[in-house]
């Protein structure tokens, strides 16, 4: 029987099991249906919108996952990686305002995670915004030295600022 198959006789607990195993195994494509499934099921269950949002969004499903993800922000606001999910929808789907709103967001809930500050830098990138840019790389390395994106991004901001000099250090 493959893994995704989804059966009548098949209990909350087994599809619950079946799609947990399969998104930690990154099986995306597979564990969708199974989460589409259990939402149907078990709609008040939060934490299968943010799966299912993230196989969508691994799977190039950006209409769908956009839609889950607002859905489990709305049931989990306090849930700075939601926001950072859907700010990463928006990135694939080059909608960099709303993109850098999330990742707002994300800080607000959560103002110690390097990701965020790393991500929000990228959009200020694409915005052209490249003072904010350089204060949200410099955040994100002050929190984690060793983020490459962050670096990336800073070499960028700096680049565009005419400032070389400060993209090699």
């Amino acid at each position: 029987m493959q893994q995704n198959h989804i059966s009548d006789d098949d209990s909350l607990e087994q599809l619950q099991e079946r799609a947990d195993k399969l998104f930690e195994e990154d099986s995306y494509e597979e564990a969708e249906p199974i989460y589409e499934r259990l939402i149907e099921l078990a709609p008040n269950n939060s934490e299968n919108y943010r799966f299912l949002g993230y196989c969508c969004y691994q799977t190039d499903h950006y209409d769908r996952a956009e839609t889950v993800l607002i859905k489990y922000t709305e049931m989990q606001p306090s849930d700075d990686l939601g926001f950072y999910d859907l700010g990463e929808v928006y990135e694939q789907t080059n909608r960099i305002e709303e993109a850098a709103e999330c990742f707002k967001k994300g800080i607000a809930i959560d103002p110690d995670c390097p990701d965020h500050y790393a991500e929000l830098a990228f959009c200020f990138n694409e915005m052209r915004h490249f003072d904010e840019s350089i204060l949200a790389s410099k955040k994100s390395l002050e929190l984690d030295p060793e983020n490459k994106d962050a670096f990336y991004f800073l070499g960028v901001a700096y680049i565009n600022k005419a400032r070389p000099a400060e993209a090699i250090d």
